[in-house]
């Protein structure tokens, strides 16, 4: 009898070998795959931490806010290679976006990717804002991990944004500083030329407030 029935479930259609897969009390046919889906993760998005490593790492591995990955000043080197801190699975939602938008999507913590670099952001005197750079450890480090998010979730050029882009109004990271040209010429987001700027412009003063 056992072997009928093994015999009459195998040739059920759906049931093919190597397909199941075993959930203890349950078991799981995978044979057929819907079509209609698509990639959950759809943006990069780029922040500066605003504090110095270890309280950037306190803060976010706290309960109130989050990113996937933290790049330090000066990354680690192990076997001749910079070291990124991952503090949650991309396969999870992490805190970082907060009330945000971009290219018709809100809420960007649930279809987004975030990378936390430790980076002071700024300082303010009576007549300056000064902007910290970043090192160039950190972007040799930035340019593969980015790369990498990049081509496993199929993100568009465009999806690759800073803080600011999402959340215009309240946020500014990561910041004037930050090598947005130099991602691009690396394969990480967008960057227009000359003549794109110019033309949209139309002799619009680049530094005037858009009313």
């Amino acid at each position: 009898m056992a072997r009928d029935r093994r015999a009459a479930v195998g040739g059920l259609p759906g049931f093919g070998a190597g397909t199941t897969v075993d959930r203890g009390d349950y078991q799981l046919e995978t044979l057929h795959q819907a079509q209609g889906v698509d990639q959950r993760i759809r943006f990069l998005v780029m922040h500066y931490t605003a504090e110095d490593f270890q309280t950037s790492l306190k803060t976010l591995t706290d309960e109130h806010v989050s990113a996937h990955y933290l790049l330090p000043a000066q990354p680690r080197r192990a076997h001749a290679r910079p070291t990124a801190y991952q503090l949650v699975p991309e396969a999870m939602r992490a805190w970082h976006a907060g009330a945000s938008s971009w290219r018709g999507r809100s809420q960007l913590n649930d279809t987004s990717i975030g990378i936390e670099i430790v980076n002071r952001g700024f300082s303010r005197s009576m007549l300056f804002t000064r902007w910290q750079p970043y090192s160039a450890e950190q972007i040799a480090l930035l340019i593969p991990l980015s790369r990498d998010i990049i081509r496993r979730y199929g993100i568009q050029p465009v999806d690759v944004v800073g803080h600011s882009d999402i959340a215009p109004q309240r946020k500014q990271d990561p910041g004037p500083l930050f090598p947005w040209q130099t991602l691009a010429e690396a394969g990480i987001g967008a960057w227009p030329d000359k003549e794109d700027v110019r033309r949209y412009l139309a002799g619009r003063d680049p530094h005037a407030s858009v009313r």
